[in-house]
């Protein structure tokens, strides 16, 4: 951890302190919970959220929930960061793996420049729906590859780019 890093781990722990949902959120679950389920025969997939709450709590209606603990440099656009790192097929895994039928997924993030900023962003079920298409499509490509032992570095050996439509 280098000294720019400090801000973080004294203002920014005292800010998830001050965020009330962020702190109930942490004090009620278990740390570091791991969760695993066999796929197919000798497959399997595995999920390790930052807490469990077995029970779930006031804050997610008594569902089963697996917060997770996030820092940022990119602050307020969620959808993207979401999407850009496969939050929501983390959080599908969890789903996927856990003893749990039903399971809420709230994203604790940390600014990771100051003012060290604390927001919690709950993934809607949408989001678990496409992180679980995701997984499905990740394992199955993983299964095709191992039955026909061709491991290719790319699907393409080329592509074609476009702007997308924001930039335009």
């Amino acid at each position: 951890i280098e000294n720019k890093h400090e801000s973080l781990f004294t203002i920014g722990l005292q800010n998830i302190e001050n965020n009330s949902e962020a702190k109930a959120l942490i004090e009620a679950g278990a740390e570091q919970g791991t969760f695993q389920a066999e796929w197919s025969e000798g497959i399997g997939i595995q999920a390790r959220p930052d807490w469990w709450i077995d029970e779930g709590s006031e804050l997610t209606h008594f569902v089963p929930c697996a917060p997770d603990l996030k820092t940022t440099t990119r602050w307020g656009n969620w959808d993207r960061v979401i999407a850009d790192y496969g939050y929501h097929i983390q959080a599908a895994l969890v789903r996927m793996t856990s003893p749990a039928e039903s399971t809420s997924h709230p994203l604790i993030f940390v600014e990771k420049t100051m003012p060290h900023r604390v927001q919690v962003v709950w993934l809607d079920e949408r989001w678990i729906e496409v992180g679980i298409e995701r997984v499905f499509e990740f394992v199955n490509a993983w299964e095709k590859c191992r039955m026909s032992g061709d491991w290719p570095l790319v699907e393409s050996e080329s592509v074609t780019s476009s702007p997308p439509a924001w930039i335009e």
